[in-house]
């Protein structure tokens, strides 16, 4: 069984570096790393056909998709690692807003202190009890990818069948 580059996709991954939601960001993170780039697949593909023939035999392909499991893995890590930092940033912002809001409030007079204060205040509040229970679930989510991947690239038998 021969099989060209071109046969094995052409999806390009998004770039998830700008501004915007977190869990979107990180949603589209975890589909971006599972989907492998025209990048990805080249560089696995001109490492095992370093002759630049174009076409492989069956084992080579299947060097050519464990090389490419490799490159995604690392990705993911990466990705994750990146991550996990953003919502570190995230928590820490967060918690400094609910203190700075707290003695805001401490330092008002009662006839000085809204409904809107104390919102605020109790909003923050929960966030920042919150914080480190959004931020473990994030980070557990962000590993998804890297467990789904690690999975595929030990199990040597699904891959020799494809």
């Amino acid at each position: 069984l021969i099989l060209s580059f071109n046969a094995m996709g052409s999806t390009a991954s998004s770039d998830v570096s700008g501004e915007g939601d977190l869990a979107l960001r990180l949603g589209k993170s975890i589909r971006d790393v599972l989907r492998p780039s025209e990048v990805q697949l080249k560089q696995a593909w001109d490492k095992v056909d370093a002759d630049h023939l174009g076409s492989l035999p069956r084992q080579d392909v299947l060097e050519v998709l464990q090389e490419l499991l490799q490159i995604q893995l690392e990705a993911a890590q990466q990705e994750a690692t990146k991550a996990k930092g953003d919502v570190a940033k995230q928590q820490a912002r967060l918690e400094r807003a609910g203190r700075s809001q707290r003695a805001e409030i401490q330092a008002m007079s009662a006839d000085d202190l809204s409904q809107e204060a104390l919102d605020k205040g109790a909003a923050l509040v929960l966030g920042c009890a919150a914080g480190p229970v959004m931020a473990g679930m994030m980070a557990g989510y962000v590993d998804i990818p890297i467990t789904c991947l690690t999975a595929l690239q030990k199990d040597k038998e699904l891959l020799e069948k494809r």
